[in-house]
């Protein structure tokens, strides 16, 4: 398709080409003439002449100019119609108006042999008496049975030893269906139950999950999976370690993500509040705009002398 359309002389010098048949001969420089599959305008270019063809045959056949325009996906024209007569004459002046462009459709087939009676057998894909269950074509990707109009897709069978989800899911992957017309079918293989539930407290934390299937039989099926995560393997060490007490009167600076350092709040600690394990998390601070309750983890003590910066540190790996 894209060698029916022609460049403009004025920028055919943009495409050159350097050949030469033996390696002994000097090279030669070609100008490419037509559009060049695999260049980025080459699509743009090729669809636009056949917008452009469209347009000028409106006036004339605008049903035609109104196919064209639809039922083509990019050098495939996939359209129909409720009769067969209806059929024909879409399927004769689509050609005709495109081929007055430079653009020659072929490979024609249709699901009523009648259809194709005025197009060529060198511009059909097979001769009528090749249409039998055995010669399907594809349609957009999909395998279609042009003797039955039906469409059909191509499932591979693994043999797999053992049957899991992920299995599943790479089967199912591999079907093409863009119209989701095999919905119906590959959700089944999709649904697999998976429940869980969790629970945790100051210590530790765990959680259970298990997967739930119904075979063809009715019978059920569960497959238990779990995970204890002790404190040992993924503590939290800023709830349950004694950091550096925040003194009161403490001068400290409030971290916000919400606003740039330069304008975080400077205060003075007034009060803290120590919890059940005698751990302090939360303070109380006085700034320019009133007290205000943060956590410790964002709250960064500014030290008064060298001292306090090895006493205190900046607590909950602040940083300004």
């Amino acid at each position: 398709m894209y060698r029916q359309v022609f460049i403009d002389p004025e920028q055919r010098s943009l495409k050159k080409l350097l050949w030469r048949s033996n390696p002994a001969d000097p090279l030669k420089t070609y100008l490419l003439n037509t559009v060049t599959c695999g260049t980025a305008s080459a699509p743009f270019l090729t669809i636009q002449c056949i917008q452009q063809l469209t347009e000028e045959c409106k006036p004339k056949h605008p049903d035609i100019s109104e196919i064209i325009q639809a039922d083509f996906y990019v050098d495939d024209l996939l359209s129909g119609s409720d009769t067969v007569e209806g059929a024909a004459y879409i399927c004769n002046k689509t050609k005709k108006v495109l081929k007055s462009g430079g653009f020659n459709l072929r490979k024609w087939r249709s699901n009523e042999p009648t259809v194709l009676r005025n197009i060529t057998e060198s511009d059909r894909l097979d001769k009528f008496r090749h249409f039998s269950d055995s010669k399907d074509s594809k349609t957009l990707g999909l395998i279609w049975s042009s003797k039955h109009d039906v469409l059909r897709f191509n499932i591979t069978d693994e043999n797999s030893k053992s049957i899991t989800k992920r299995t599943l899911l790479s089967c199912i992957a591999r079907i093409f269906d863009p119209l989701g017309l095999f919905s119906p079918c590959v959700i089944i293989a999709k649904i697999v139950e998976l429940h869980g539930f969790s629970d945790s407290s100051e210590k530790a934390y765990g959680g259970c999950f298990y997967v739930r299937i119904i075979d063809s039989n009715g019978e059920v099926h569960t497959k238990i999976r779990s995970r204890h995560v002790m404190q040992e393997l993924q503590s939290k060490t800023q709830w349950t370690t004694h950091q550096s007490p925040l003194d009161e009167d403490t001068m400290v600076l409030v971290k916000d993500d919400q606003l740039p350092p330069l304008k975080w709040s400077i205060g003075r600690v007034v009060q803290t509040f120590p919890e059940k394990d005698g751990i302090a998390r939360v303070a109380s601070i006085k700034t320019s705009k009133g007290i205000i309750r943060r956590a410790f983890s964002i709250i960064c003590p500014l030290p008064r002398d060298p001292t306090d910066v090895e006493r205190h540190g900046f607590q909950g790996g602040g940083h300004v």
